[in-house]
Formats: C-alpha cells, sequence, structure tokens
C-alpha cells in the first residue's frame, strides 16, 4: 500500500509561528514523505498551489485567516480541495482547529513558551505519522466552509455589529472605527479600502486573548457605563438592506443591527476558559451543508449576555431580539443612497475587516479535518451544558 501524499503549507506570519516547532512538524514530514513548505505571502502561497500537484492530504498551519485563504486558492487552482486536511492551529483566531478538538488557546501557547509539554499540532502530526506508518484510516471531524461573493473563503461572516465587536477585541477604539466608516463610502474598491485600512489608523491592531477581551470589554460595557446613548448608538447602528435566506427574504421585528453566520458554535476569545468563551450558534452542525444564522434586532445591552455559553442554560431557546435559522445561502443587499448609488458597509469574514456594497455567503464545501481527538471541544461542552439544563429543569417542576 502507497503512502498518501502530504503538502502542509505553513503561514509564516501566523501569530503562533514557533522556529522549534516548524522543525518538528518538518521532521515528522520527513519521516512519511511529505513536504512542508514555508510561505512568506499570499502571492508566495499562490505560486507554491501552482506548482505542486493535489495531494492526497493538505496539512495548514495557521489560523481561521490562514485556512480560509489557502483553502480558497487551493480549490480554485486544484477544482477540488484534498480529501483530507489537517488542521495545525497557529494563528490569533484558530476556531477551526476547535472544531477537531485540535486546540487549546490556553495551553498551545503555555507549552510553547515553556517548552514543557506538546502543543495540539505537534499531537496530530504525531498521530498523522503513526496511522500513515501502521498503513491505518486516519480519523476526521466534519466541518463546513463558506465562501462570498467577493470568492474569500471562510467559516465566519459577520455584519453591522459584528465586526464591531471584533474590532475592539483586536485593540481598535470606537473613534478608529467611525474613521474607517467615515472613509468607506469614498474608495473605489477593497484594494483601495485595504490601502486606507493600512494608512490611516495611525496604530497596528495586535491585541488578542485575554488582552482583547478587557479592551473590548472597556470599549462595550465601560463605555455603555460612561455614555450610554453613545455607545448604544454606535453598537445597535441599524443596517438599512434587506436580507434573503435561500432567496427568501427573512422577515424580522425590526431592522437588524447584527448578522453572524457561521458553521463554527463556538466564538473562540482565546481563553480557553468555558464560561469566557461564548456559543453564538449552537445548532451550526445540526444541518450538514447548511450555516446557522443568527439576526439580531435588540438592544446592544440586552444581547451582550446571550452570545455566552452559560445564558443557554436558562432554558431560553431563542433569546429576544434574535431570529435563527439555517441556509445554504445568505444575501445582504445594501439599501441606496439618494443617486441610486449601493450604500457600502463594513464586513468581516473570519477576523478580517472588509468593505462590500452587497454581500451573498454561500456554503461551499465540507472539510474532513484529520484528528485524534473523538470528541472536539465545543461538543464536549455544549452536551455538557444541555445536561445541566435538563437538571434544572427537573429542578423547577
Amino acid at each position: 500500500m502507497s503512502k498518501p501524499s502530504l503538502l502542509t503549507i505553513v503561514n509564516r506570519n501566523a501569530r503562533g509561528y514557533d522556529e522549534r516547532e516548524v522543525r518538528y512538524l518538518m521532521g515528522a514530514h520527513d519521516v512519511i514523505e511529505g513536504k512542508l513548505i514555508i510561505t512568506e505571502d499570499l502571492e508566495h502561497l499562490d505560486k507554491v498551489l501552482r506548482d505542486s500537484d493535489r495531494p492526497d492530504i493538505l496539512g495548514i498551519f495557521g489560523g481561521d485567516g490562514s485556512a480560509g485563504h489557502t483553502l480558497g486558492r487551493a480549490k480554485d487552482i486544484w477544482g477540488e480541495i484534498p480529501d483530507k486536511v489537517i488542521p495545525l492551529a497557529g494563528g490569533t483566531m484558530n476556531d477551526w482547529a476547535i472544531v477537531a478538538g485540535a486546540h487549546d488557546p490556553f495551553l498551545d501557547r503555555l507549552k510553547r513558551k515553556t517548552r514543557i509539554g506538546n502543543s495540539k499540532p505537534v499531537q496530530v502530526i504525531d498521530y498523522v505519522v503513526e496511522q500513515i506508518l501502521g498503513e491505518e484510516e486516519l480519523h476526521t471531524e466534519d466541518l463546513g466552509i463558506l465562501r462570498c461573493n467577493s470568492g474569500r473563503r471562510g467559516f465566519i461572516y459577520g455584519s453591522g455589529m459584528v465586526p464591531k465587536l471584533v474590532w475592539a477585541y483586536k485593540g481598535g477604539s470606537i473613534f478608529e472605527f467611525l474613521k474607517l466608516e467615515g472613509a468607506v463610502n469614498l474608495v473605489d474598491s477593497q484594494e483601495h479600502f485595504e490601502k486606507v485600512y493600512e494608512d490611516h489608523l495611525g496604530r497596528a491592531i495586535e491585541l488578542n486573548g485575554a488582552r482583547g477581551t478587557i479592551n473590548a470589554f472597556k470599549e462595550t460595557v465601560g463605555r455603555l457605563l460612561v455614555s450610554p446613548r453613545d455607545t448604544s448608538g454606535f453598537y445597535g447602528e441599524k443596517l438599512d438592506g434587506e436580507i434573503y435566506a435561500d432567496g427568501k427574504r427573512v422577515e424580522l421585528d425590526g431592522k437588524a443591527n447584527a448578522i453572524y453566520a457561521s458553521t463554527i458554535p463556538i466564538g473562540n476569545l482565546g481563553i480557553g476558559i468555558d464560561i469566557l468563551t461564548p456559543t453564538v450558534l449552537p445548532g451550526a452542525r445540526e444541518h450538514p451543508g447548511k450555516m446557522q444564522v443568527v439576526i439580531a434586532t435588540g438592544h446592544p445591552a440586552c444581547l451582550t449576555p446571550q452570545i455566552f455559553s452559560h445564558y443557554f442554560l436558562l432554558g431560553r431557546e431563542v433569546p429576544f431580539g434574535t431570529t435563527y435559522l439555517h441556509c445554504e445561502t445568505l444575501e445582504y443587499r445594501a439599501s441606496e443612497n439618494d443617486f441610486g448609488e449601493k450604500v457600502a458597509f463594513i464586513e468581516q469574514v473570519d477576523s478580517e475587516i472588509a468593505m462590500s456594497k452587497g454581500t451573498t455567503i454561500s456554503y461551499d464545501d465540507t472539510l474532513h479535518l484529520v484528528t485524534p481527538f473523538d470528541e472536539s471541544y465545543f461538543v464536549d461542552n455544549l452536551v455538557r451544558q444541555r445536561k445541566d439544563e435538563q437538571r434544572r429543569r427537573k429542578l423547577l417542576e
């Protein structure tokens, strides 16, 4: 039996890039005659993919953004994504790897810093080597990937309040976001928007994990306490466009102020503590081939508690001011100005900020993520929550 071909792409710019860990991954690939290539940027990534035949197994070292870009370009260049994909979590946000149980936000960082114990990427590659040498099957977990009409692939889409919260999590202020928002209708392309993004913010956005959560808390709850009217007006700003799911207009009890779509139930904050891990879409994996969407119309101060996992223990299936649905295609049709032109708005794919004048998000493909772990983090977490909820209900009866 011949060994399956393996190509692993490592993003050198990934936040969790660690020379020692990457050297270990290289050695593991040598054992099974696999190939590992370190890429410097998206142009280099394209060249590597064009120069390579489609492998049986594709490994990706990086976060959600690296995975989305790599998988999207792989499908465009090779025609289809390899049958199996190895998630090697090394980015800022690694929700795609958490689905396969292949990332522990806190412990992976600690192990890389202290050099004590093996991180999840090392455990995953050890498993792959052992299974291939033993000519055994590789266990996989399925995960859907989404596609924007721009061609960008990813796992999480957000507009309205969502990119504002991500902005705060990454260290940005309300003033900086308003500055970017003011420029969005003055640019004529995504490339122009990205230049404005890079040139006029005045500083890099570098926070994540606990520091990012603290900054997000300060920019949301803190500002709501100090300046409730202005802050709630900023986060609760309404979207004037129309929302369609699988071609049908979504009827709401008011204008939406947030749209969030994903195939991943949790919203990882990079902390690794259950109670601080939001379960935004508890049914995201219940319908294969579809994403779950939550659309919010309520006041920001009322919406905040619902996104955290412990909220669902209260037994309320659909929190007030929200609409949950499953679909294959989600479309947001932007409103028009007085001149009949589409009004541009800021949106988010994974943790990347972009501009748009109308978006269509489609379920693009199902990934088979290689993992040695039988149950992913969030599955175990949700099962535990539902058991707790059942016990609470019995106590109330």
